[in-house]
């Protein structure tokens, strides 16, 4: 059947040429305005509900108000366009994902994320990369979850006001600058600090401190602290007026030609146990643990290594060591065992004999040496370790049942797969899904992905302007898992573009470079 238009209808003339290149213009230009739209916008003032768009400049100081959320979706960069503070009275919850972390940074310095005491206990930073503020968080009377985040800044890496914050396999948690502290605790605060991977101070003309203590408890364990202060003094952790803090099975290595303490108490109360606590330069004024004024400590199953004029039982102050439980520690390269009352039980003065021990973090492996026996029973290479075997007997040897404790923080048969500094590249579970470490990157990130079937594969990447930079593989693959390093040294800052045509798909997947 033959349908008609109404009476009243007009039929529309038919675009010419300069009608269609008017309406493709038109189209052409609302797609670069909604494009640029979604990769960027600028916000101050109180901000609140989801940030899932690519990049978010902060151009004035931001705030979660009391009661308002925030939530920040993986991938996500907040850049800070000027010296502002992000203060939280609410909920933030800033949660990336391996391979997709939420990147905060400023390209000069900001002031950092602030937790006010009405901030919410249930706002949580995972997965974040902090980089370049004055203080990277400070909490105020709050309570909040820190985890596998890396945090880089100035002055203080993470600050706790009469706060509880659980600090917890974190990648990174660095300061560099004068008088620096990585972890500052105040005024009643009661953290929990395990399994970061580094813990860092780092300062060229002024003190360095990896943990401040002041007034207040923690729980220290499972770290990794490193403290470099060439010309000043170098603290691995200080407590002052402080009690139950525990230090366990923690490395802290400490570097400087001044004045060093590894563990430093006044008026406190702490347990020091399962550490291994190193002097990497020898001062004439380095103790490795002080116990001053009014303190008292119990030091077990701890390897002390390398003390200027005496190692950890330093007394003469005032201080006082639990000799009911301490003793069993490993002393190595002293000029004086011990200073004070306190003489020691059960003490090894020997080499520890460590797997590897330098001052390259990456090369080190702090495991405890073994006998070796190979299949002639004849060659037997003895290189165990005094420290094997000699520990406390108040404490259970988890690898090797039914024989006395090992002295320090890796046993005799701790896997040193495991002792890593830097985080791994990440492994995929899927096929053909791509992600990349570390992302964003200041140096080199590496692509991993997972291919269900071997066979041809491109991967290059281009700037944002579609112009080709570099090639990183074109060639066969083999199944299973594969790793790409590219290395951006010499490129501008900014977002850039890897395109992989991998056997049965095609992808394109962004990084950030932050020089």
């Amino acid at each position: 059947m033959q349908t008609h238009p109404p009476k009243n209808f007009t039929p529309l003339p038919k675009p010419g040429r300069v009608g269609i290149q008017l309406a493709l213009l038109t189209f052409l230009t609302l797609f670069v305005f909604a494009t640029a739209s979604f990769a960027q916008v600028n916000v101050s003032g109180a901000v609140s509900g989801i940030w899932d768009d690519s990049l978010y400049v902060v151009v004035g100081d931001i705030s979660i108000e009391q009661n308002a959320s925030l939530t920040i979706m993986p991938g996500v960069t907040v850049k800070f366009d000027g010296n502002f503070w992000f203060d939280v009275y609410g909920l933030l919850q800033a949660q990336g994902l391996i391979g997709e972390p939420i990147t905060i940074y400023g390209d000069n310095l900001w002031h950092g994320i602030y937790f006010h005491p009405e901030a919410s206990s249930n706002s949580i930073i995972e997965n974040c990369t902090i980089r370049a503020a004055f203080v990277g968080i400070e909490c105020e009377r709050a309570f909040l979850t820190i985890r596998y985040s890396w945090i880089d800044a100035r002055s203080i890496g993470i600050k706790c006001v009469q706060s509880s914050p659980v600090v917890t396999y974190n990648h990174l948690i660095r300061v560099t600058g004068y008088d620096c502290k990585a972890i500052h605790l105040q005024a009643d605060s009661s953290p929990l600090i395990t399994n970061n991977i580094l813990i860092e101070a780092a300062s060229d003309v002024g003190n360095a401190t990896g943990i401040w203590i002041d007034q207040s408890t923690a729980v220290i364990e499972d770290n990794w602290i490193e403290v470099v202060s060439p010309n000043n003094r170098a603290i691995g952790i200080y407590a002052n007026r402080s009690d139950k803090v525990i230090i366990d099975r923690n490395i802290i290595r400490l570097r400087s030609i001044n004045e060093m303490r590894n563990i430093w108490l006044i008026y406190t109360i702490a347990q020091i146990t399962r550490n291994d606590m190193f002097l990497m330069t020898t001062s004439q004024i380095g103790i490795i643990v002080h116990v001053d004024q009014g303190s008292l400590a119990q030091i077990t199953n701890n390897i002390l290594y390398g003390n200027g004029i005496s190692t950890g039982d330093r007394t003469d102050a005032g201080g006082t060591i639990d000799t009911e439980l301490s003793g069993y520690n490993n002393y190595y390269q002293h000029a004086a065992n011990h200073v004070g009352e306190w003489e020691g039980y059960h003490d090894v003065v020997a080499d520890p004999a460590f797997v590897t021990h330098s001052r390259n973090r990456e090369e080190c492996d702090y495991s405890l040496a073994i006998r070796h026996v190979d299949d002639n029973p004849d060659n037997v290479i003895n290189f165990l370790s005094p420290c094997i075997d000699h520990g406390s007997p108040i404490y259970n040897d988890d690898f090797d049942y039914g024989t006395p404790s090992d002295i320090g923080k890796y046993p005799a048969k701790y896997d040193p797969s495991q002792l890593k500094v830097t985080a791994s590249d990440p492994v995929p579970d899927s096929y053909n899904v791509i992600r990349s470490y570390p992302n964003p990157f200041n140096r080199t990130t590496t692509f991993s992905f997972n291919l269900a079937l071997p066979g041809q594969a491109n991967v290059v990447v281009f700037d944002l302007s579609g112009r080709q930079l570099a090639t990183l593989w074109n060639g066969h693959l083999g199944g299973g898992v594969n790793h790409l390093n590219w290395s951006a040294e010499g490129l501008a800052a900014g977002e850039y573009l890897v395109r992989f045509e991998l056997p049965g798909s095609t992808q394109t997947h962004r990084v950030l470079y932050l020089p």
